[in-house]
């Protein structure tokens, strides 16, 4: 009895273990009886993030986890805890799932809608400096959501420095510095500023009237104290640009066009100077080229790639020594911008002569009439010898004798040319910014009776104007065409150079005009006459000539894009009008004063007198220089690019 009663004890002890082990009486299955995600369906906006919970009734201590899913993550996702977060307006399915038996699950609906929010407010431009009396129209950009209101309100914190209205037009109102900012209407914590710089004793003006190019956003910041530098930025465009064979007109495949920005200022009003530009420093767009010239006067503005059409750098910063000039801050500041469009003329060797019947036609020396090669700039003999350069002496061309000086510009290293004759709108720009004495020196007094479509009309500095703006300026003497060269910073091209920018690298053709054959269609009227659109008479004109028009016409208005060049009228390089029009005043090598010619730029100043003050050049007399490429009242003979009727003509 008492072993059956150890052995129902331990019996007994053994089931009671079996209890606490297993946490269940005797005969009950694990297993998971429902799985409830609580709270119901869920509204999330996009950014938004909530976290689920979940409710387990498991028997026979089965496993309570579960794990989550859903059936879009580019709408939601779910991590392991339970954590939605809403990624993109949508719908989507949220699922939890018992690890211990996967048929048993809940889901929830989970609607994701855009947030009804301002992400960001953002204005355009940086900060940036204004002249007094300047404004600046401000753009922002807002990034919004779920239709969130998008207009912003403007806010300056000085008003006595700058003003902003309520479409973001700054307007400056007194040196100094202000903070302008754009706030969210919709949520005002979000907004973005920029710092406004007013300088306030500068004035800007630009001068591109009788110019295709544009100039805007000009303004000069106030001066920096380590440098003595003044930053001068603007934005420049103009039509029918190119780079490397991106015209049609052009036979080059190496060179281009540019524009030729400079800056004359004066200070409290006193007389005009020419500003000088730092060395280096200078900041150009992207799609740009800033190139200064080494004295200085300006600089040259062109694309950075081939192409072709219309150009525009904007933000182009150019350094001025500011104080070097006597326009640092404290003094009353005006400055003028002015843009001349040049073509660039590659270094290369070519050939002088045609080997046609030009008049008095450069050709090798010792030869009947062969084209002379230039190869190199050097020193060059004049006359019958082998290897000499000669001409049939007489009439107005001058005497094949001596040699020029080894600096006198051959043609054969690289420089720029006007792409079209000067303008009447560029003169008076001209005349405007001299003294009275030199203005008046440079304006015939006797002008009223000029005709051939003279415009020009003023007798005073800052009023001297043309009706005709775009028409190529008549009646100018050489003193008059080298002081607006000097006044400009460039210099007067030499004869050898008029052909090089004609003829190019090709081989001549006998009797060629500029666009390389010996035809030409010259123009008999006008249309549109005395506008932007004038255009000649009968459409395929090429050149002015003949006396068949009253007067020169609109510089530039036989080439339009897609033209070839014997429809364009146009040389080798894209230079406009060399054989008709307007002579081109030329130094000559068949004078001594010409042959003494180094090739030396102006530097932006004249005279008391008016006069270009530059050694080396032709004097005010006109002895050394000459014309060549013909005129709208010439024989279309003399506009061949070899003929030399009149090359040292000094008149």
């Amino acid at each position: 009895m008492q072993r059956r009663t150890f052995s129902l004890f331990v019996l007994a002890g053994v089931l009671l273990l079996v209890v606490v082990a297993c946490g269940q009486p005797p005969g009950v299955v694990p297993g998971v009886v429902g799985v409830s995600i609580d709270g119901g369906d869920v509204a999330l906006d996009v950014g938004e993030s909530v976290g689920l919970s979940v409710s387990v009734e498991v028997v026979g201590g089965a496993d309570e986890s579960v794990t989550w899913s859903v059936d879009d993550a580019s709408v939601a996702t779910v991590d392991e805890d339970g954590v939605v977060s809403a990624v993109a307006e949508g719908v989507a399915v949220v699922t939890a799932t018992s690890v211990f038996d996967d048929t048993v699950s809940d889901s929830v609906t989970v609607t994701v809608s855009e947030a009804v929010a301002v992400v960001s407010v953002s204005i355009d431009q940086d900060d940036t400096a204004l002249n007094v009396g300047e404004s600046l129209a401000l753009s922002v950009s807002v990034v919004a959501t779920g239709g969130a209101d998008e207009s912003v309100t403007w806010s300056v914190d000085d008003a006595s420095v700058a003003t902003v209205d309520e479409d973001g037009v700054v307007s400056a109102v007194a040196e100094g510095v202000a903070v302008v900012s754009a706030a969210s209407v919709f949520d005002d914590t979000v907004s973005d500023s920029v710092t406004i710089t007013v300088v306030g004793d500068v004035t800007v003006s630009v001068a591109t009237d009788g110019t295709y190019v544009t100039l805007g956003g000009v303004r000069v910041s106030r001066t920096d104290s380590a440098s003595g530098t003044r930053g001068v930025t603007f934005d420049v465009a103009w039509e029918d640009s190119w780079r490397e064979g991106g015209m049609s007109y052009v036979a080059a495949d190496d060179n281009w066009d540019a524009t030729w920005v400079f800056a004359k200022f004066r200070v409290d009003g006193d007389a005009w100077r020419h500003a000088r530009l730092a060395a280096d420093g200078h900041v150009a767009p992207a799609d740009a080229v800033v190139t200064v010239s080494a004295d200085g006067s300006g600089a040259f503005i062109h694309r950075a790639e081939a192409g072709a059409g219309r150009f525009e750098a904007d933000g182009v910063t150019l350094v001025w020594q500011a104080d070097a000039d006597g326009a640092g801050s404290g003094a009353e500041v005006e400055v003028r911008l002015f843009a001349m469009e040049m073509v660039y003329v590659p270094r290369a060797s070519f050939r002088l002569g045609s080997g046609g019947s030009e008049n008095n036609a450069f050709s090798a020396g010792g030869t009947a009439n062969e084209p002379f090669l230039v190869t190199e700039q050097r020193s060059l003999s004049l006359g019958p010898a082998t290897g000499a350069l000669q001409w049939d002496g007489g009439g107005l061309s001058g005497t094949p004798m001596g040699s020029t000086l080894d600096a006198f510009p051959t043609g054969y290293e690289a420089f720029y040319v006007m792409k079209h004759p000067l303008t009447q709108g560029q003169y008076a720009a001209f005349l405007n910014t001299l003294t009275q004495a030199q203005a008046d020196a440079r304006k015939a007094a006797d002008d009223e009776a000029f005709s051939a479509r003279y415009a020009l009309t003023g007798d005073t500095v800052g009023e001297y104007e043309s009706s005709l703006p775009l028409v190529a300026m008549p009646y100018l003497s050489w003193a008059d065409g080298a002081a607006h060269a000097a006044w400009a910073g460039l210099r007067p091209m030499t004869e050898l150079e008029f052909e090089k920018a004609a003829r190019g690298s090709a081989e001549p053709v006998a009797n060629e005009y500029a666009w390389a054959t010996p035809g030409v269609l010259p123009a008999t009227g006008l249309a549109d006459e005395g506008t932007i659109d004038e255009a000649p008479v009968p459409a395929g004109a090429i050149a002015t000539l003949d006396g068949l028009l009253p007067g020169p016409a609109r510089a530039g208005m036989f080439a339009s894009p897609g033209d070839l060049r014997t429809q364009a009228g146009t040389s080798y390089y894209g230079v406009l009008e060399l054989s008709g029009t307007l002579w081109e005043r030329v130094v000559t090598v068949g004078h001594p004063s010409g042959r003494a010619f180094a090739g030396l730029h102006g530097d932006g100043t004249l005279d008391a007198n008016g006069d270009a003050a530059v050694d080396g050049w032709p004097d005010v007399d006109g002895a050394g220089a000459g014309f060549r490429g013909g005129s709208w009242d010439a024989s279309r003979s003399f506009a061949r690019v070899s003929d030399r009727a009149f090359a040292a003509d000094e008149q």
